[in-house]
């Protein structure tokens, strides 16, 4: 009998699991944690909202509901405007890098004063009216005339709001470490545009850690990094060099640091070196096209722009150095070009205009 279980839980399909909340068995009114401990408690306390916030006078949960609907109504409802407000700005963050409230997290006494208080209700006005749409408020903060603000200098401008708070132009951002390596990827020609699916074959409760392998997972693979799994214990190397949300804290905002292994990573990590390669090879692939050509193709590919004159002579002097260089070293010719169009290709994609959006 347990060999025939064993084989039916063997033969049980894997269904996609989230995790969920739903009601217990026993609805009830808890005392207050003293300082957080469920050693010391106090009394006990009917359920109820934050009075902070939704004040004494307010209406009284049943004994039959916990009181999670009731919450998310009052949350969601037309009267709360804090919310909408949170919300706002910090899809406002996400696409001008900074919120109207710089501090996303803290809407509070200690937190930052709004930079344009009129906008911010404005936005989050228009949110409650698309009914709560994320993809509406996208296309709305998208489509404005400040979102397609030049990042030019204007010395008037910068004279009277030299901080760039009015948003006289578009604040120049770095690409986010998701972006960053899904471009370098992109730029090589292997993204995997698939949508959905998971890399990690683990079943529930099965994955152990492993720092030195990180758990067996590969991360190099071409998937796009939106379908890579964050592992508190054994983080992507790629995310930990460039500025990824601590995963055991929540974090509306992120730094933009810029320290030393950034630039290590962008000239030896692993999928900086395997995708270098892919672009130097796809390069000069076509032996009949002339060297000008490729360069314009590399910096199209890379940067979205054609060289400049003095750009291409610059690269075919280095060109020519790095083969002297590497002659001693490597004795295939063939082989001798391909490491220095790789790494001609390093230095576009290690470049502050790759790495930053204007």
């Amino acid at each position: 009998m347990n060999q025939e279980r064993k084989a039916l839980e063997e033969a049980t399909p894997d269904y996609p699991r989230a995790m969920g909340v739903r009601e217990g068995d026993e609805i009830a009114d808890i005392p207050i944690h003293i300082r957080g401990s469920h050693w010391s408690l106090g009394d006990v306390v009917p359920r109820r909202f934050r009075t902070a916030i939704a004040g004494d006078d307010q209406p009284e949960l049943s004994e039959q509901e916990s009181g999670r609907l009731q919450l998310a109504r009052w949350l969601t409802g037309r009267d709360h405007p804090l919310t909408s407000r949170v919300m706002a700005n910090r899809l406002w963050r996400w696409h001008f890098g900074e919120g109207i409230v710089p501090s996303v997290d803290n809407f509070g006494h200690l937190g930052q004063l709004p930079t344009n208080q009129p906008l911010l209700d404005w936005l989050a006005l228009r949110f409650v009216e698309n009914g709560w749409s994320v993809k509406k408020m996208h296309r709305m903060m998208l489509l404005s005339s400040t979102y397609q603000m030049s990042s030019d200098f204007d010395a008037k401008a910068a004279e009277v709001d030299p901080e760039n708070t009015l948003l006289w132009r578009f604040s120049r951002q770095r690409l986010d470490a998701e972006a960053m390596r899904d471009a370098i990827v992109s730029i090589a020609g292997d993204l995997d545009a698939e949508m959905g699916g998971s890399i990690m074959d683990f079943k529930d409760r099965q994955y152990v850690a492993n720092t030195a392998k990180r758990g067996g997972i590969d991360y190099d693979r071409n998937r796009r990094a939106v379908y890579l799994p964050v592992v508190r214990s054994s983080m992507y190397d790629v995310f930990s060099a460039f500025d990824f949300a601590d995963p055991s804290t929540a974090n509306g905002d992120r730094n933009a640091t810029v320290v030393a292994p950034q630039a290590l990573f962008m000239m030896n990590g692993t999928i900086v070196l395997s995708h270098t390669r892919m672009l130097a090879e796809s390069l000069l692939a076509d032996e009949s096209r002339a060297d000008g050509d490729r360069l314009r193709e590399a910096y199209e590919r890379v940067l979205g722009r054609l060289p400049t004159p003095e750009e291409i002579d610059r690269v075919q002097t280095f060109l020519a150095q790095v083969d002297l260089a590497l002659a001693e070293r490597v004795g295939d010719e063939a082989e001798r070009r391909v490491q220095s169009w790789q790494s001609f290709c390093k230095s576009l994609i290690a470049s502050n205009e790759f790495l930053y959006v204007n």
